[in-house]
């Protein structure tokens, strides 16, 4: 039942330094970029989405509309790095809550990306299910609940979910895709308008 209630954490504590403004309030198809990855999420057929907040919280929350199945947290501690968002999330987490999909609020997805890829996890049998464009490694990954209890300790230290990943590797469903939009990043401003151009 774990991947049946799959169910995802939207990452965006951060305090966007490189790009120079909030990421989450970014305009993107005509929405806060915030809004079209929740929408993005829910048209995959997600039931249940925890967003961890941090930075600008509450300029977010006041400025957003939130639809859908979806929980706003705020973490106290986002200076510490993504991992504490993470923790934060997965504690928020209903107990119905099964595998997670965890993607950062600068990763847009269409909604038909996030399903192929949702359905390759569900009908394997990996604990892990890791996007992959021409040899590299995207976003967002999977990861099953039996994973939950070592995604509980993640730390900045050790690298966070990628020493998951790294420690996993004999587990990993790596899912071969055509599409490049696994390894779509805005991590600057330059990265923001070129996106746009293309997408």
């Amino acid at each position: 039942m774990t991947r049946e209630h799959l169910a995802a954490l939207l990452l965006a504590a951060g305090e966007s330094t490189r790009m120079g403004r909030s990421k989450a309030m970014l305009t993107w198809h005509g929405k806060y970029l915030i809004e079209y990855q929740i929408a993005s999420i829910i048209a995959s057929g997600v039931k249940e989405i925890v967003v961890v907040l941090g930075h600008e919280a509450s300029r977010i929350i006041s400025s957003v509309k939130f639809d859908g199945p979806t929980k706003i947290v705020t973490n106290e501690h986002y200076k510490c790095g993504k991992s504490s968002s993470v923790i934060v999330g997965l504690q928020n987490m209903t107990q119905r809550a099964g595998d997670t999909l965890i993607l950062a609020v600068d990763q847009p997805r269409r909604p038909k990306l996030l399903t192929e890829l949702i359905e390759a996890h569900r009908i394997s049998a990996s604990k892990i299910t890791l996007p992959i464009f021409q040899n590299k490694g995207g976003h967002p990954v999977i990861f099953s609940n039996t994973l939950l209890p070592s995604m509980m300790n993640i730390d900045e230290s050790t690298q966070g979910l990628r020493h998951i990943v790294d420690s996993n590797s004999e587990f990993v469903n790596r899912w071969e895709t055509q599409n490049p939009e696994v390894l779509l990043d805005l991590n600057t401003i330059g990265d923001y308008i070129t996106a746009k151009d293309v997408n």
